[in-house]
């Protein structure tokens, strides 16, 4: 086992010993401090990989100084301090030598001085330790030394005492600080060394005394760090400038040291230098960001806050500022017109080309797709009221969907697939109600079929009727299910007669319209209304494309308690997965789930299927396309145009004050408003209501509408309904807690319902009652004035006969003259004879006093009376 150390391997290497350090890691040999003893094995493999010789001489002899120095060493009060050199005392380009200065228990009162190789005592030490370190170009021979030297690459140390040149003629010294070194001129290249093998033995005691000492240093640095920051901060820079001005002339430098371990210095150093290197960093990479970085950008109809200001190179907060000084209030996420962005661009200096793409046109292109599959039928069931659509169509699905239907009426939209015969076939049952014909109208635009079903013990009603014009509309073929046939009234002859009239011949009478015998009770046809259905569907080889983005309608929406704003959509291109996103309306969103008719969970759904999917940003309105769109990005910029151009359309839709309408406007801020607060269970259901309700006012009284939403009444809508002093009409919800409580407080008033058109009933009474009531004449008798008597009192006498009728005392009566009225006032007096009556019959005669004097022999009195009847819409 060799005893070579590092740092004494990297002095025969003549390397520094921390850049040998690293590289006898980079090895892979365990070294931990320039300290550690190496085994032959080890320096044979740094010296083939470095460099050097393979061994190392049998006798190594200690190296000589590179200057004849006289070692002395006293007691210390630190025995930890060292002296260093750093960067700053290196002399013509030499790197420093770190001198340690030890206390020794076993050599602590023992000064020896070597030269040579003799030992004799040295002087006592002065009072200051002072180390000078001088070179004698005359002294050709130089002595070797035993002393301890580490060189490393920044720093020195030295034993704490007094070094001085031996064998000059005049040894210098000045009384310095202990503490300091002073370093003389470039030394000259040292003479061949001498072995000494006393000194060997000696610097190998030294080493492992150091080695420990080392270890206690740096157990104590910790607690020592705080003392010697405080000192660090106590050199100013013009120490380190007058440091600077010695090196460049070459003087000697004076280094002050304090009695601490040098460790913390150098890493506040190497701290100092990492905080700087990053605040250059910080200030390269803000000066980067926030520096205008082009001179022209491309930007498209709209653009957000964000991505402006990082196409400028500016902060987003510059561009909200600027946007507030031109009066538009804007967010940082929030798109603006590409206009706007141009004009806030200009003032930065950055030229703007605007790339006018219409996202409109490019949703709405279809592309031709490559798979294209037949598809199951789209059939939509319509008819009247209670001619048993919703029982058919249940009898078919074999599910009880009526029964969950208040009053037998389908509120809402249905979408159902079934499976006969080995072929799909999709259903949408729509109400029957004539409030609605909106929902029929937008079932009939996505339907392929039309099954139109007619009570056959009742006639064709208007309803029916409707629903025949919505599917001539649609172009669709038209299927007819005379349903009830079990009954015994039942007549399908009478229905196929009645049908006549609207252009729709059975096949039985030499027509081309399906009519199908069926019997939703007893299911008598129903097998052969679905052979129908598909027949017609094989006429009109019904196909889609599969491939591409899925595009459908939104057939009903509504908020579920735990899902938020669900939609049922039915597919009509592409495939549905789950994770897409879309954009309705003026609403987008990501499909988070999707269920079938029978709540069952999927993954994907294909076209001619209505799926229930969640991940509505708002409830979308039923009837809008469902589109399929490759980001989130462009969905919700196209969202922010659509409200844009929808608010655009409702400001040129308010009329501007003008001498041609400013009357209308006042009688119309004179009429009267019924406000209601409408909250039902689906979107569907609050079109309707809205639509129907919406119709019942008039020229004198109108319904307003505060506010329409889905879900249950809240404590918000109740204190609304409160302050607004309006109705809130609940259709298949409830309210909560919290908003009965403010009902009970606030006195507002809370209508439910379940049947749709009883709401309707209700909100047209009311509007009634909101009138006021109407006056009607009627016309009780005429009289025809014969004779007139001047009485000084009470002016004149009209002597009168009556024609018709009867004349009452005190009653409205009316003068005519050649059937012109010219006066309208009461009867003041009746009197026959000289007696007051209260009335007079047919052809008696009469005196009567008018409040009005100009009456001529021949005009006519009609008496009437005003009779109020309510008023109605």
């Amino acid at each position: 086992m060799s005893n070579m150390r590092v740092f004494e391997l990297a002095k025969e290497m003549n390397l520094p010993a921390k850049q040998l350090l690293q590289r006898i890691r980079k090895l892979g040999i365990p070294v931990s401090s320039n300290f550690n003893a190496l085994s032959d094995e080890q320096i044979a493999i740094i010296r083939k990989k470095i460099g050097g010789p393979a061994s190392p001489p049998p006798n190594r002899p200690a190296k000589e100084s590179p200057a004849q120095i006289i070692s002395t060493r006293r007691e210390d009060t630190n025995p930890e301090g060292t002296l260093e050199l750093d960067s700053d005392t290196l002399i013509g380009g030499k790197r420093p030598r770190r001198i340690r200065r030890r206390q020794s228990e076993e050599v602590q009162e023992e000064n020896i001085i070597r030269v040579g190789g003799d030992q004799q005592e040295a002087p006592p030490p002065p009072p200051e330790p002072v180390v000078e370190v001088q070179q004698e170009a005359s002294e050709p021979e130089e002595a070797p030394v035993e002393t301890t030297v580490d060189t490393q690459p920044a720093d020195a140390s030295v034993e704490k005492g007094t070094a001085k040149q031996v064998g000059a003629p005049e040894i210098e010294s000045a009384p310095l600080e202990a503490g300091t070194v002073v370093a003389a001129a470039p030394l000259p290249p040292p003479s061949a060394p001498s072995a000494d093998p006393n000194s060997i033995s000696t610097a190998s005691r030294k080493e492992k005394q150091e080695e420990e000492e080392r270890k206690q240093r740096e157990r104590k640095s910790e607690k020592k760090g705080s003392k010697a920051r405080h000192h660090r901060r106590e050199e100013s820079e013009s120490e380190a400038l007058r440091r600077k001005q010695r090196r460049e002339n070459n003087e000697p430098v004076v280094v002050n040291h304090n009695e601490d371990d040098d460790q913390p210095r150098r890493k506040q150093r190497k701290s100092e230098r990492r905080r700087g290197q990053r605040v250059r960093e910080q200030t390269e990479i803000a000066k980067h960001v926030f520096n205008p970085r082009k001179k022209s950008i491309k930007i498209g109809n709209a653009i957000t806050v964000v991505d402006l200001a990082s196409l400028i190179g500016i902060k987003a907060t510059d561009i909200l500022r600027r946007l507030m000084e031109n009066g538009v209030m804007a967010s940082i996420n929030q798109s603006i017109p590409g206009e706007t962005a141009a004009l806030i661009a200009t003032e930065f200096d950055v030229e703007v080309e605007q790339e006018t793409t219409n996202l409109e046109e490019q949703v709405f292109e279809v592309a031709d797709g490559t798979d294209e599959r037949e598809r199951a039928p789209i059939v939509t069931i319509m008819g009247h009221v209670d001619h048993g659509k919703t029982s058919l169509l249940d009898k078919i699905r074999s599910a009880k969907v009526t029964e969950g239907e208040a009053g037998g009426i389908t509120q809402h939209i249905g979408a159902y697939h079934v499976r006969h015969n080995n072929h799909n076939i999709t259903f949408l049952d729509t109400p029957g109600h004539e409030a609605f014909t909106a929902m029929r109208a937008r079932g009939a635009n996505v339907t392929d079929i039309v099954i139109l079903v007619v009570a056959a013990d009742d006639r064709v009603q208007p309803q029916t009727i409707e629903a025949i014009n919505h599917a001539r509309a649609a172009e669709v073929p038209l299927i007819v299910a005379v349903n009830k046939v079990d009954r015994p009234d039942a007549s399908p002859q009478r229905i196929e007669q009645e049908l006549l009239e609207h252009n729709l011949v059975a096949e039985g009478l030499g027509g081309d319209t399906i009519m199908v015998p069926v019997s939703a009770k007893t299911g008598d046809g129903i097998d052969n209304l679905l052979e129908m259905v598909l027949l017609q569907a094989e006429v009109l080889e019904l196909k889609a494309f599969y491939d591409g983005a899925a595009r459908g309608a939104i057939v009903e929406s509504k908020i579920s308690r735990g899902k938020g704003a669900v939609g049922t959509v039915l597919i009509q291109r592409g495939i549905l997965r789950i994770g897409d996103f879309f954009l309705v309306g003026t609403t987008c969103g990501r499909v988070r789930a999707m269920f079938n008719d029978h709540g069952q969970p999927i993954q994907e759904a294909t076209p001619a299927v209505p799926v229930e999917i969640t991940g509505f940003d708002d409830v979308p309105t039923t009837g809008e396309t469902f589109i399929v769109m490759d980001d989130e990005r462009t969905a919700r910029q196209l969202v922010q145009q659509r409200l844009e151009n929808q608010r655009e359309a409702n400001v040129s839709q308010q009329q501007k004050t003008n001498l041609e309408n400013i009357f209308s406007q006042l009688e119309e801020a004179g009429s009267l408003e019924l406000n209601l607060l409408l909250k039902a269970d689906v979107q569907g259901s609050v079109e309707a209501l809205r639509n129907s309700l919406s119709q019942l006012g008039n020229e004198k009284i109108s319904v307003r509408f505060l506010h329409t939403g889905l879900g249950n009444v809240t404590e918000t809508d109740v204190v609304l309904a409160s302050a607004s002093d309006a109705i809130i009409i609940a259709f298949n919800v409830q309210a909560d807690a919290k908003a009965r409580e403010t009902l009970s407080r606030e006195g507002v008033d809370l209508r439910l319902y379940d049947v749709i058109y009883n709401a309707i009933d209700d909100v047209r009474a009311a509007l009634q009652g909101m009138l006021a009531p109407e006056i009607r004449e009627e016309v009780i008798g005429r009289c025809r004035v014969d004779q007139i008597f001047n009485a000084n009192r009470i002016g004149n006498i009209f002597g009168c006969l009556v024609t018709e009728g009867k004349v009452v005392r005190n009653c409205k009566a009316r003068v005519l003259r050649d059937e012109t009225e010219i006066h309208k006032g009461h009867i003041v007096s009746l009197k026959r004879f000289k007696d007051d009556v209260r009335e007079v019959a047919q052809n008696y005669e009469c005196g009567i006093v008018l409040d009005f004097q100009d009456v001529q022999q021949g005009d006519v009195i009609e008496a009437f009376i005003e009779v109020e009847e309510a008023a109605t819409l």
